[in-house]
């Protein structure tokens, strides 16, 4: 006598009473669950949906709930969500290779087929019966009981299948029903349940409500991918804009150093040969050591090598090493990634990455920490460094511009500076001379700087006297060509007419190179005159009598200067 599969206290009803307080019970669950993934955000997806496997495993009184996807290709079936009653031993189909282990079951799924598995215990059923739940799908059914396999659209009794049925007898397994989710005519996955304690007994709604659940989930997993795939493509645009700006930025340094680099005047000797040595390095990749004192030029003769080689469709990147501190200057180098220190909130592009493919000017080399320079080195040697928090190589084509006006032999000496550093740096050495040394040249700068100044102010300098130039030539210019610049600006803003009025903005004297040192400074000085003019016009500013016109310069630019030189009315 076959001995009667035990009740299921879970689901079994034997009235319609309790049917109907059952079923009423399950549409409460899954109206519950489906509420929660109405507006469920991308990172509780997951979440969600192993509390919802776990609620309807215990629902049903069954022992394992499984969420399986199919690959990209189509061909693959992968764990994704699963859930298992403690104490039970099951299997773990994390583990499981389905299409290697299982062809024959993958193939099915695949297909769209629905997967029963009943009568594998020690309570067999009677052979051929099926639940009612199943009647409408037939037509797209493999049954797999305790002694045979009915495939509703063939007898199939390949070893393949035999085989899949010997593994979930080894498993203990007593029931398993597997169904495709398939939405838009496409499978995505399946949602499967499985028992190893006793055969379940099924109301008719199960089958579609559990693949309805199993269309909301794999919703929600393809609108996480979707919302992933959105965000990951708004970071590499915003990589790529970010790339874009910086190049822009650094386009625009160009464009504004434009006017300067054509500034670059020189006829005397000396010069001519830092011109020559320019040339000469300019088409190469070799690396650049620019040395001089402050205010020689040595940026625009960088500058000038970058637009002279084969890498001037890209802006010249610079970094100033002593514009930043310690801490930051290795992230302004390297980049950073997203948390890899305090307040690195988003990943960062440090610089050497922005000048891949073109130049990278380092100002002030010689003010870069101590234990930077190792890595420095690196990127000079191998080409490639890492972010901060990153293990991943970033491999670069940059060409490196250094500059500085610190004796880097000395600070070898002195433990500041890497000798091997500075080796790998000084393979084309270029010293700009100071400005004293080239005397020569001031008569050609002087012209080209009121030109400028003239035309920035709003002024017309016609006449240069020549005993004004001469003065120039016999001044020591500790301040070097900067320091010629910002004097020609200052004597252009306090020149009364058309002649450069040089002897109210400073007093050089000597023919033979000294220099008397003025009592004030030109600024205190250039401070002194505007505030007599501003009184004398009664702090008026605009209009035919105001300060503006007398001193011949626009308001604005007049405003400016009070500005900076800390000038308010009383």
């Amino acid at each position: 006598m076959k001995r009667k599969p035990p009740e299921n206290k879970d689901l079994h009803v034997d009235n319609e009473e309790d049917a109907v307080e059952k079923r009423l019970k399950f549409e409460e669950l899954l109206s519950s669950i489906s509420s929660k993934f109405v507006d469920i955000s991308k990172d509780e997806v997951e979440g969600e949906i192993d509390l919802a496997l776990e609620m309807i495993g215990k629902f049903l009184g069954v022992d394992q709930v499984d969420i399986l996807k199919v690959s990209k290709d189509k061909t693959e079936l992968r764990a994704t969500n699963h859930w298992k009653r403690k104490g039970i031993k099951g299997f773990s189909v994390e583990d499981v290779n389905f299409e290697r282990s299982f062809p024959w079951y993958t193939s099915k799924i695949m297909s769209g087929e629905i997967v029963l598995v009943k009568q594998l215990g020690d309570y067999p059923g009677e052979a051929g019966t099926e639940e009612p739940f199943l009647k409408d799908f037939n037509s797209n059914l493999t049954i797999i009981n305790g002694d045979s396999i009915l495939d509703k659209q063939r007898n199939d009794y390949s070893e393949e299948a035999i085989n899949a049925r010997q593994f979930l007898k080894d498993f203990s397994f007593n029931f398993s029903l597997t169904i495709p989710i398939i939405i838009d005519e496409k499978t995505f996955g399946t949602i499967g349940i499985g028992s190893m304690r006793r055969e379940q007994a099924w109301g008719e709604a199960l089958l579609p409500r559990l693949r309805l659940l199993g269309e909301i989930f794999f919703n929600a997993m393809n609108r996480k991918i979707y919302e992933e795939t959105l965000q990951k493509a708004f970071l590499e645009i915003k990589g790529l804009k970010d790339q874009l700006q910086a190049d822009s930025n650094y386009l625009l340094e160009e464009i504004k150093s434009e006017y300067d680099y054509e500034m670059i005047i020189g006829e005397s000797d000396v010069y001519k040969k830092v011109l020559y040595k320019v040339e000469q390095v300019a088409p190469t990749d070799s690396t650049v050591l620019i040395t001089g004192q402050t205010g020689t030029g040595k940026e625009l003769i960088a500058r000038a090598i970058h637009n002279a080689s084969a890498r001037k469709g890209r802006p010249l990147v610079k970094v100033s090493c002593a514009a930043l501190s310690p801490s930051l200057i290795e992230s302004e180098l390297f980049g950073h990634e997203k948390g890899a220190f305090t307040n690195a909130l988003t990943r960062k592009i440090g610089r050497f990455e922005h000048a891949n493919g073109t130049t990278l000017l380092l100002d002030e080399i010689g003010e870069l920490p101590f234990d930077l320079q190792a890595k420095l080195l690196h990127v000079l040697q191998e080409g490639e460094f890492e972010r901060i928090g990153s293990p991943s190589t970033i491999k670069v084509d940059v060409r490196v511009i250094a500059i500085t006006n610190r004796n880097l032999e000395e600070d070898i000496q002195k433990g500041q500076f890497r000798e091997d550093l500075w080796y790998r740096l000084n393979v084309f050495p270029i010293n700009v001379p100071p400005l004293n040394q080239r005397r020569g040249d001031i008569p050609l700068m002087v012209q080209r700087f009121v030109e400028k100044a003239a035309k920035k102010l709003g002024k017309k300098i016609k006449i240069i006297p020549r005993k004004t130039v001469e003065t120039l030539q016999n001044y020591s210019w500790p301040g070097n060509v900067r320091e010629l610049e910002n004097m020609i600006e200052r004597a252009v803003i306090l020149s009364q007419d058309s002649t450069l009025q040089i002897a109210d903005t400073l007093e050089l004297t000597g023919n033979s190179g000294s220099t008397e040192v003025p009592s004030i400074s030109l600024s205190e000085k250039e401070r002194k005159h505007i505030i007599q003019v501003l009184e004398t016009n009664n702090w008026r500013i605009d209009g035919p009598k105001g300060a503006a016109a007398v001193l011949d310069i626009n308001p604005s630019t007049l405003r400016g200067r009070m500005r900076k030189l800390e000038i308010k009315r009383p």
